[in-house]
């Protein structure tokens, strides 16, 4: 029996703004945010004279995201709209394929070439970075990471190499990231 409990806690999912889309004349964008909390509990392995409760460290970190909505859409009705979904999680994708970090509407602009969205500016927008703005590598190969809305409560996905521990991955995200934002 393991002496460590780890445990994710999702807040609700709030609305900052509302803005024109980018890119998109037919729709707009609201810019979103979680907080998400790791919570570990460690119990002591031998007897102390100490209280017996758990040590419990909580350690939230917010997320940000933007996600599509409809012309006509306000901060108060896109609230109202991610408020029926209970479940709602701003998740994270980490890979060193860029590929899985983008969405079909990435894909699309990059081939669009109308749109000045390429592959490389997708590239620098989603290299998780330290503090002082350098990629971060593993095993000599970038880590990508992207925030996307899932109205149904999806997990973060870690799509790395069997040689990375994905614990490791974690914590290397962890430190990299204050307020976890995907930046629009």
């Amino acid at each position: 029996m393991s002496n460590v409990k780890k445990e994710i806690k999702y807040s609700r999912i709030t609305v900052d703004k509302v803005s024109d889309h980018k890119y998109r004349s037919d729709r707009k964008s609201a810019q979103i945010r979680q907080t998400v909390t790791k919570i570990t509990e460690y119990k002591s392995k031998g007897d102390s004279l100490m209280t017996s409760k758990p040590r419990r460290f909580e350690e939230p970190k917010e997320r940000v995201t933007w996600t599509d909505v409809e012309l006509d859409d306000t901060v108060e009705s896109v609230q109202r709209k991610l408020d029926g979904f209970e479940d709602a999680t701003i998740y994270q994708i980490v890979s060193f394929d860029i590929m899985d970090c983008l969405s079909e509407g990435h894909i699309d602009q990059i081939k669009n070439p109308l749109s000045d969205l390429t592959l490389d500016k997708m590239k620098d927008k989603f290299t998780l970075k330290n503090k002082e703005k350098e990629p971060i590598l593993k095993d000599g190969k970038i880590i990508y990471r992207s925030l996307y809305l899932k109205l149904d409560g999806k997990k973060d996905i870690i799509n790395l190499s069997s040689t990375a521990d994905v614990e490791e991955i974690e914590e290397i995200v962890e430190k990299a990231t204050g307020t976890e934002t995907d930046v629009a």
